[in-house]
């Protein structure tokens, strides 16, 4: 079977364009995907005196492959390929909802596309995928290129650069090239199936220096003891550079305290009460009742864990109860505003409502 374990992403887009030359050269380390190279590469882009690229292109795509990110991570299915082991997160047609196999982990940009009705408030603006966020520009909100979570070490100038799939300006990939696929080259066919965060290929779902556990079918199948394992930490500090919160705060640095941020009055710092929601803070260490009843990992409000894995069922305090930005959101997009995974406007205190995660965690609240 196909086996392209680091392409199971939270946020999608790295694909086949990412496969580097460099994993063809003899005497380099045995490759971690297998199967048949036509699921993802073709020699001359044409087969019958059709066109083999994904979306049909005459263009041919770097280093032989069948699309760019984009092209090879989309399409009608949640999955696709010989043996469904490419995974879709910009669907070509409406999901219809999000989650529990109508979309993966990191839900999908379809509601963002111009395809899906183009709606700034569902998805992240990858370019290539959407526009320009209307309300938002380019600037991602909480941006903060004074904090050590910042792109590239606050280096990167948004000014009128979009987000992208990978590289400086986007989440996958090494954060030192502005090219997508110069950011991601060689991942792919450097997975040894080691999540160590010290390449891109070595880390969960190819997001540089990120750890976690990866799904096997990218949560097409989810239960409480079948689906991701997100990385998270009891009270985040600067050296916790490896969680999935940290990677949301690369762009999102306002959003996840720190105290090398000089202003940290946003959020308390752990102050209480928050004046923002907590990220990579564990249930077990909030004060209040309620937090306590999470006793079971809940696929409408995951937790993180400080060692994460796939079949983690069983919640306890301060080891695998971490809030983190996932708990909340999905990556890629979902039908909800905000890209959260429930609708926030059907969560009313007093009243019970599976489908609101906010009760997941507040269950003294519904």
């Amino acid at each position: 079977m196909f086996n392209l374990k680091k392409s199971k992403i939270i946020k999608g887009l790295v694909g086949c364009v990412a496969i580097g030359l460099v994993s063809w050269l003899p005497g380099t380390a045995s490759a971690g995907v297998s199967g048949p190279c036509s699921d993802c590469h073709t020699m001359h882009n044409s087969q019958n005196g059709a066109p083999m690229a994904f979306n049909n292109s005459t263009t041919p795509n770097r280093a032989l492959t069948r699309g760019d990110c984009i092209g090879c991570h989309s399409g009608a299915t949640a999955l696709k390929g010989s043996n469904n082991n490419i995974p879709v997160v910009i669907r070509t047609v409406d999901p219809g909802g999000q989650g529990n196999g109508l979309t993966l982990a990191g839900g999908d940009f379809y509601w963002v596309a111009t395809s899906g009705g183009a709606n700034d408030t569902c998805g992240h603006n990858v370019k290539g995928v959407a526009g320009v966020d209307s309300n938002l520009g380019y600037t991602p909100p909480g941006w903060n290129a004074t904090t050590s979570n910042g792109i590239a070490n606050g280096a990167a100038d948004w000014g009128t650069n979009q987000l992208t799939c990978a590289g400086t300006y986007g989440c996958h990939g090494s954060h030192t090239s502005t090219d997508n696929y110069a950011a991601i080259r060689g991942a792919h066919h450097g997975d040894n199936g080691t999540i160590d965060g010290l390449t891109t290929a070595t880390s969960y779902r190819f997001l540089n220096g990120i750890l976690g556990a990866e799904d096997s079918d990218w949560e097409y199948t989810v239960s409480s003891t079948d689906h991701n394992g997100y990385k998270g930490a009891n009270g985040y500090t600067t050296s916790d550079n490896n969680t999935i919160s940290y990677l949301c705060a690369e762009c999102h640095g306002n959003f996840h305290a720190s105290s090398a941020i000089s202003n940290v009055s946003y959020q308390g710092a752990g102050a209480s009460p928050w004046l923002r929601h907590p990220t990579d803070f564990s249930l077990g260490s909030a004060s209040g009742a309620g937090y306590s009843a999470y006793t079971t990992y809940n696929v409408t409000a995951p937790v993180g864990a400080i060692n994460p894995d796939t079949t983690t069922s069983v919640i306890t305090p301060n080891s695998n109860d971490i809030v983190t930005c996932i708990s909340c959101h999905r990556a890629h997009g979902t039908n909800h505003a905000d890209l959260l995974r429930w609708d926030y406007s059907a969560c009313n205190a007093g009243s019970a409502n599976a489908s609101c995660g906010c009760f997941a965690c507040h269950t003294n609240k519904d």
